[in-house]
């Protein structure tokens, strides 16, 4: 049995790498052939994971406190110190970076773990230092987990003898999206947000004080509005003997997307309304 560690920012938010890391953890702890244990760098004792997460997935509390670049730059040895410790005492066979940052950290470490990087952003998008320290200590890892076959690369520093670079691309193709999302989403970034408060204070009346929040989705004359409570206010719920956290006045939520959402639409209206495509699987 291998045990695996993964290295991320703050386990109890509910960002998208918090998913993709409790999904991992949760599929490799349930295949019965990984334990796994999560380093949560800035979680306090006790925290809860914002989604469901196996409860045999042991998490690492570090309890570091986040007060910018300087600071992390000052607690980089304690923070990679107690890694190692970690590492040590869960005899870890594979740690898991989840962003540049922590990627050139693990590239420290060395013991006999495995050391893999992965990247949570296109090889430009990260600031000019660190696509240098990259360089430098990326030769260092066993593999880099890229998000495109063009942002690989990029990575051609990557130790050839040593490390290797796999792909793991975005399901969704952006071209497609460009070409049926309305021209709106190509405007400065100023004119997006006044375009939301706009469209935001048609249902609350022009006020800017409201007890109500509106989404704006594609295309934008499309308003969705819903109480406050739905985002501030949460639950526990079963779902085929999984816990997830849902918002306590969900019904509200549900009744602002899709109206009477216990009612079967009509026959005609039964379709898949997702670009995607779903194959069954014939054992």
């Amino acid at each position: 049995m291998k045990n695996i560690a993964i290295v991320i920012g703050d386990i109890s938010k509910s960002a998208g790498t918090e998913r993709a890391v409790t999904n991992l953890s949760n599929i490799l702890q349930n295949s019965g052939n990984y334990k796994v244990v999560i380093i949560s760098q800035y979680s306090k004792n006790g925290q809860k994971c914002y989604y469901y997460l196996n409860p045999y997935v042991k998490i690492e509390y570090l309890q570091m406190t986040n007060d910018g670049w300087l600071s992390r730059l000052k607690t980089s040895k304690i923070f990679l110190n107690k890694i190692i410790e970690i590492c040590f005492r869960y005899k870890v066979d594979v740690i898991i970076g989840t962003t540049h940052g922590y990627n050139i950290q693990l590239a420290k470490i060395k013991t006999g773990v495995k050391k893999v990087g992965c990247e949570h952003l296109n090889y430009k998008a990260a600031p000019w230092y660190s696509r240098i320290l990259r360089r430098l200590a990326y030769s260092k890892l066993d593999a880099v987990v890229c998000l495109t076959k063009k942002d690989s690369e990029k990575y051609s520093f990557v130790n050839k003898n040593k490390g290797k670079k796999f792909v793991i691309s975005k399901s969704l193709n952006i071209f497609r999206f460009i070409k049926n999302w309305n021209i709106y989403y190509l405007y400065p970034i100023k004119k997006i947000i006044n375009t939301h408060r706009k469209n935001a204070k048609k249902i609350t009346n022009g006020s800017n004080v409201t007890n109500y929040v509106a989404i704006v989705r594609e295309p934008p004359q499309r308003i969705y509005g819903f109480p406050k409570t739905c985002c501030t206010e949460f639950i526990y719920h079963t779902f085929e003997n999984c816990e997830f956290r849902i918002p306590k006045n969900y019904d509200a939520l549900l009744q602002s997307f899709y109206g009477d959402y216990m009612k079967l639409p009509p026959k005609e209206a039964q379709v898949n309304a997702h670009g995607l495509t779903a194959y069954f699987v014939e054992k």
